[in-house]
């Protein structure tokens, strides 16, 4: 497998992206801190978004890097831009500031982490039309991913409703 240049400052850009909204995260999510032998309660789901940070950092650009892998990384990056729009928009949702302004939705909620997700969807798909310039026919088109979006928010929203 050779590491395709053409797409080595994109790879080189999502990977500071995934750094910069995981740091983000460990700033929202602080990892669990233990207090005589035990954590402290609620805060091991923290766990979560600091490992799906880490392979969004490690393991994605390295996927999308190499020519064989391209669609593995693509899809991956794609399925975790979904997962992490829904799940922090319900993060935001639960835990909203007292007053909705303007200036409150962009600063306490989760709304900057989005839009980096978003904008390492745009970035992974660049990298997936230099090995594939045709595109893949039905698949990874924008209807697509708003398909599944869409999809993934209705499975997530009745799972919420049904065991609460």
């Amino acid at each position: 497998m050779k590491f395709v240049r053409e797409t080595k400052p994109l790879v080189i850009a999502l990977f500071f992206m995934s750094l910069g909204g995981w740091l983000l995260h460990v700033r929202t999510h602080p990892l669990p801190v233990w207090q005589n032998g035990a954590t402290i309660p609620g805060v091991s789901a923290n766990w979560i978004p600091f490992l799906a940070g880490l392979l969004s950092i490690l393991v994605i650009p390295v996927l999308l890097s190499f020519a064989k892998t391209v669609i593995i990384g693509y899809l991956a990056n794609g399925m975790f831009v979904i997962l992490g729009t829904i799940l922090m928009t319900t993060y935001s949702l639960y835990h909203h500031p007292d007053q909705i302004t303007l200036e409150n939705l962009i600063l306490k909620t989760m709304l900057a982490d989005i839009v980096i997700l978003f904008g390492k969807l745009f970035v992974g798909h660049k990298i997936m039309l230099h090995h594939h310039p045709a595109g893949m026919g039905r698949m990874f088109t924008p209807g697509w991913w708003t398909r599944h979006f869409l999809y993934l928010s209705l499975f997530f929203t009745l799972g919420h409703f049904i065991w609460r």
